[in-house]
């Protein structure tokens, strides 16, 4: 077999295993987005995903629409293309001004690549429930929608 010969069967071998990924979607890296709340109120959100086969985590943060950080946490989850579902979790003392407020979001979302477009993007959006602990103040157990993107 001739060095040519070799070269192409390793790459044709290294793309037949990619397609083996349990999502082959790229779910890595900084997503932004809103939320909306049914109370009215809108946040802005950033989160930084990271994947292992179908197994997500990463950081999150939503902030005001001023910019103002709201309350910090660890998302976690898993996907299953299309959809994803997840748990963010904020710990006391992440939520600004309620040190022992606690809260945890459990939501599920679709996954939309538009990889073909002339504005390639990624979308993820769909549901989450919060359900609050501790001393929360104004926080109360509620269902919100969700839309995340980043570009692709």
């Amino acid at each position: 077999m001739t060095v040519r010969s070799r070269l192409l069967l390793t790459l044709a071998i290294t793309a037949a295993f990619a397609g083996c990924s349990s999502h082959s979607d790229d779910l890595d890296g900084t997503w932004t987005g809103s939320d909306a709340l049914s109370n009215g109120t809108a946040l802005q959100d950033s989160l930084t995903l990271s994947s292992d086969n179908s197994t997500i985590s990463g950081n999150f943060t939503a902030t005001t629409t001023t910019g103002t950080t709201v309350y910090t946490g660890t998302i976690s989850g898993t996907y299953n293309s299309p959809t994803y579902n997840f748990t963010i979790t904020v710990v006391p003392g992440g939520v600004v001004g309620q040190a022992t407020c606690s809260l945890q979001m459990n939501g599920t979302g679709t996954f939309v690549n538009s990889s073909g477009s002339t504005s390639p993007s990624k979308t993820l959006s769909g549901t989450f429930t919060t359900v609050p602990t501790g001393s929360c103040g104004s926080i109360v157990s509620t269902t919100d929608t969700f839309a995340w993107t980043m570009p692709g």
